[in-house]
């Protein structure tokens, strides 16, 4: 069984150590994460899926306090769904969550992607001999959230599950995503 758990915040990200320690063995599978929302952690799980890895991009919306025990649940839960489906299409899943305890979540959706909800500037930070560059939210663009969206359930404290199809269309039709989202609302106890 392979599986490749990788994030881009480094090694010992405590978001990457949540997810390692919830999963059992699932199969061959990429799961990323768990990083903050809007980073580039989808960038990465498409690296898998375009190997023919089924892969799960897991993000939390980013505030001073990230909550990293929904994500791992969720990830586990999903990794366990994804690797028990008889296909031969990978699956690409991109996953957000608001950042809160697990009896805080209000439910679990099926979302299409939202657009931008702020723009953004890049802030170089230097810590000693290293160079950190930071990506700010800090102009909100459109105050209309459109429901149905990934943006609009993480500000209604939901999960979204984004199925992300083969050309790149975002699509929730899929039968598998009744089984994805059923998943994640077992993994945080919610019925």
């Amino acid at each position: 069984m392979r599986i490749l758990l990788t994030n881009d915040d480094g090694i010992q990200s405590p978001g990457l150590w949540a997810v390692a320690n919830a999963l059992k063995e699932v199969g061959d599978l990429t799961i990323v994460g768990i990083d903050v929302f809007n980073s580039g952690t989808f960038g990465a799980a498409m690296h898998g899926y375009f190997r023919g890895i089924n892969a799960i991009a897991l993000s939390v919306y980013y505030t001073d306090e990230i909550k990293y025990e929904p994500a791992a649940l969720i990830g586990a839960g999903l990794a366990q769904s994804v690797a028990s489906l008889r296909t031969e299409q990978s699956v690409l899943l991109n996953v957000n969550l608001p950042a809160c305890d697990t009896e805080v979540i209000q439910g679990v959706d099926s979302t299409v992607l939202g657009r931008k909800a702020f723009l953004e500037n890049v802030e170089k930070i230097q810590k000693g001999r290293r160079s950190y560059y930071w990506i700010h939210h800090n102009k909100l663009v459109d105050s209309e959230i459109v429901e149905g969206t990934d943006v609009w359930s993480i500000k209604n404290n939901r999960v979204s599950i984004t199925n992300i199809e083969p050309e790149l269309l975002m699509g929730s039709s899929d039968t598998r995503m009744d089984i994805f989202r059923k998943s994640a609302m077992r993994s945080l106890g919610i019925s």
